[in-house]
């Protein structure tokens, strides 16, 4: 239950969503006791790989949207290509 009421506390601070009181209350508890600082440090952390692990399965998500479509029939094929360059060798071995 304390678990959750830290959590809580994080994201309004996180959030700015803390009275000038409760945010002095917070960051004081922060710097006496190294237990919830690092229940705070941890939570934030988490916080951070949560949005990080959104982020990727949203740009996931755009590849497979842009894979699908895009279709072989659009893309010329390796058969059809002429290149229109010649290539000479300079040196004779």
């Amino acid at each position: 239950m304390e678990e959750i009421i830290i959590a809580e506390q994080v994201e309004r601070y996180l959030n700015g969503l803390m009275g000038d009181v409760e945010l002095m209350n917070f960051e004081h508890a922060r710097k006496t006791d190294s237990v919830f600082n690092e229940v705070v440090i941890n939570h934030i952390h988490f916080l951070q790989q949560l949005e990080l692990h959104g982020k990727m399965v949203s740009l996931r998500a755009k590849l497979v949207e842009a894979e699908n479509a895009t279709s072989n029939e659009t893309l010329p094929s390796i058969a059809s290509f002429k290149p229109k360059t010649k290539i000479v060798s300079i040196w004779q071995k």
